[in-house]
C-alpha cells in the first residue's frame, strides 16, 4: 500500500496574544474610565537582598509596595503601568572564573517598575 502524494500545506495560526492584549487595553481603559498617561496607585514588585539562613551567601527575594504610577503603551500597543519612583533590582553576576577563584554577587540596579496588563495567561510580550 503508497502513500498518498499531496502536497501538504502548513496553515497560517494568528497571533492571538497580540490580538487578545490590545482587546484587553480597551477594555480596561473602558471600564475603569482611564486613558494613557492617567496616574494610578498600583501594587508594584521590586527586589530585596538577605542573608540565606546559616550561611554567609544572599539571596534575593521579591517584595511589593503600592505606589503611584503613569499608564503607558509600548511600541506595539501594549498596556503597562510604570511607577514614578526608581526600585531596586538585583542581576546575579559573577567574576568569570571558575574553582576556589569564583565570585558570585547580586549587582543592584535602579529603574521603574512596570507591570504589563493581560499578562498572567501569557508570557510577558516579546520584544
Amino acid at each position: 500500500m503508497e502513500p498518498m502524494a499531496t502536497d501538504a500545506i502548513k496553515p497560517e495560526i494568528p497571533n492571538l496574544e497580540t490580538k487578545i492584549l490590545l482587546m484587553l487595553k480597551d477594555e480596561f481603559l473602558r471600564l475603569n474610565n482611564l486613558k494613557v498617561g492617567d496616574h494610578i496607585i498600583w501594587n508594584f514588585r521590586y527586589d530585596t537582598t538577605r542573608q540565606a539562613y546559616k550561611s554567609r551567601r544572599m539571596d534575593k527575594y521579591s517584595a511589593r509596595e503600592e505606589g503611584e504610577g503613569v499608564l503607558k503603551t509600548d511600541e506595539k500597543g501594549f498596556l503597562f503601568v510604570e511607577s514614578l519612583k526608581d526600585y531596586s533590582f538585583y542581576n546575579h553576576t559573577n567574576n568569570g572564573l571558575t574553582g576556589r577563584s569564583r565570585r558570585e554577587w547580586y549587582q543592584r540596579e535602579m529603574r521603574k517598575s512596570k507591570h504589563y496588563f493581560g499578562v498572567g495567561f501569557i508570557h510577558l510580550p516579546s520584544d
